[in-house]
Parts: structure tokens; sequence; C-alpha cells
């Protein structure tokens, strides 16, 4: 029986190198999981304008209101980052200009996150949508962001949002690079039923 437990703890590592965003075959790290270097606006301050969106939000919802950070904004929309109520997991909620009221989140895990950002797609009633995406701050967002039309964001982390209307043209995958890693991220669009 110790024999057959040690084969089973064995043949779980390459399993959780992968969940901890390691590759196996190489045992390169592909970016940390420290909050801080995934989303760095979470490592500052809430300010007056951060807690604001913070009260927009439901009281049931999955995000710590305390941790709610305003990214970037633009005529569409306000865009935010927070984590949600146990701290594990990474949310991006968008919130829609010209219909008070009307927003959406998503929440990925730490490791999810890592690997492909978070989306979220939001549509009001045959009117206005918008899909918006946060990448990991160790991304470097300069290719995709030349590839798809100006988003007219302004903020603090404005690069890592990309925000469009369902109907934009975005490429469906790009390759981009890491800051700290030779390992590569890759953007998927997130396919939404409105489209």
């Amino acid at each position: 029986m110790k024999r057959l437990s040690k084969a089973i703890i064995v043949a779980s590592l390459p399993l959780a190198a992968i969940a901890i965003g390691v590759s196996p075959s190489m045992a390169e790290t592909i970016t940390t999981l420290d909050t801080a270097t995934l989303v760095p606006a979470l490592s500052q301050p809430q300010s007056s304008a951060d807690a604001a969106v913070a009260r927009t939000l439901p009281e049931k919802a999955a995000a710590d209101h305390s941790t709610v950070r305003v990214l970037a904004q633009n005529k569409a929309g306000k865009y935010a980052v927070a984590l949600d109520n146990t701290g594990q997991r990474i949310c991006v909620i968008m919130q829609l200009t010209s219909e008070p009221g009307v927003g959406g989140s998503s929440c990925a895990t730490k490791e999810q996150f890592a690997q492909g950002g978070v989306s979220v797609g939001v549509q009001v009633n045959g009117g206005t949508d918008s899909i918006t995406t946060l990448l990991p701050g160790d991304v470097d967002t300069t290719a995709l962001k030349a590839l798809t039309a100006s988003d007219g964001l302004t903020g603090r982390d404005a690069s890592h949002i990309i925000a469009h209307p369902a109907s934009a043209r975005v490429p469906q995958q790009v390759e981009l690079k890491r800051k700290n890693s030779s390992s590569k991220f890759v953007f998927n669009e997130i396919p939404l039923a409105f489209r």
C-alpha cells in the first residue's frame, strides 16, 4: 500500500505544477500569484473614487467592497477590479455610463487569472453592450492594443483593460509577452451569446 501512495503523489506533481503556474516539462515559473504583481492597483489605498464605485455594487456582490479599485474609464463605462470576499479570486467590474445602474462582474481564481485574465460581457436589452477583459499586470499589452480599435481608456491602469462593444473586431487569439518570464500569455477573445 505504501508504494501505491508514493506513486499517486509522484503522479500528481505535474498536475499540481500546472495548477500553480509552473510548466511541468521545463519547471519554469510562468508568473507569480502575488496579488500586487497580478493587479498592482490592489496594493494601493482605496481612493474616494474607488469607494464611490464600491457603494454602487449590490450588497450581496461577490466583491469585497473594501478592495474595489477603479482602473480606467471611457465614454462607455467605468472599469474596476476587486478581490472576492475570500481574497482568493480577482474580479473585473464594468459599469455602463449610458445606462446608470447597469453593469456586470466576473471573477477568476488567481491561477486562472494569471493564465487567461478575466472577462465580463454586459448588454442592455437590444441596446448598449460592452465586453471587458482585465489582463495580469506582468503582461505586455502593447501588441493587443495595437490590434484593437482605440478604446479611449484613461486611468491608472488603462493598459491592462481591453474594452470594446460586442460588434468590434477583436483578434480571436493573440500571444503576448510577459515582463519577467519567457513564457507567453495567450489572450483569447471572449465568446458571447449576444454577438
